[in-house]
């Protein structure tokens, strides 16, 4: 699947909804953001989850109030570029998988289509939200200092959660747009070890009671 203006009347928006009418009525000073988090999710863990919800008090202190988060789940394609193809789980099972990760999440949404470029999808998304709810709502990219040192998401408003091994103040300095980034006190210290890299590593070991 590929992302089109189409594919957004699929979402389910529920929360969205209610988020900015509560900002209407409570938060007006505040400006009303949502935020994106793209990756392969190949598995999902719970640092995936829990960064919206450190990311989420963050922009709340940067004066931005947080309608909603969605996890943009690459494409199997792109998945199969980067490793072994014994080792992808198909869209549709990672899919499944993200669900029930957000499920006790108020405010966090897999969006049902895969997607390669999620800078475009926050744009896409952004132009959709904001024609829904009448008013500008702007697109914040959720990710790790790794792919910011990479020159990732150069002309997009991002916060960064911090990760073992990597320098988040430094992948941030260059940077020209907005950009937040989250206290490492807040993640954890086992949170910040977390990868999908490292699940899959557990898994070919049978190490499973790790896997919490």
């Amino acid at each position: 699947f590929t992302s089109t203006m189409n594919h957004f009347d699929q979402i389910d928006l529920t929360v969205v909804d209610a988020n900015f009418q509560h900002w209407k009525e409570c938060q007006r000073d505040k400006h009303p953001v949502f935020l994106t988090l793209g990756g392969s999710f190949n598995p999902v863990h719970r640092l995936h989850v829990h960064s919206f919800e450190v990311a989420r008090k963050r922009m709340l202190e940067a004066g931005m109030y947080v309608l909603g988060g969605f996890l943009v789940l690459s494409t199997d394609a792109w998945i199969q570029g980067k490793m072994a193809a014994s080792e992808v789980i198909p869209f549709a099972l990672r899919l499944e998988l993200c669900v029930l990760a957000c499920q006790d999440s108020g405010h966090v949404k897999p969006l049902p289509f895969a997607e390669a470029n999620c800078a475009r999808t926050l744009a896409d998304l952004q132009g959709h939200l904001t024609t829904r709810l009448g008013h500008p709502i702007a697109g914040v990219m959720l990710c790790g200092p790794d792919l910011l040192e990479r020159g990732a998401y150069s002309r997009t408003p991002v916060v960064c959660v911090p990760r073992c091994g990597f320098d988040a103040a430094h992948a941030l300095a260059s940077r020209s747009s907005p950009s937040y980034i989250v206290d490492a006190g807040v993640v954890g210290d086992d949170d910040m070890a977390l990868s999908s890299t490292r699940c899959r590593e557990l898994i070919r070991a049978g190490r499973w009671d790790e896997l919490r």
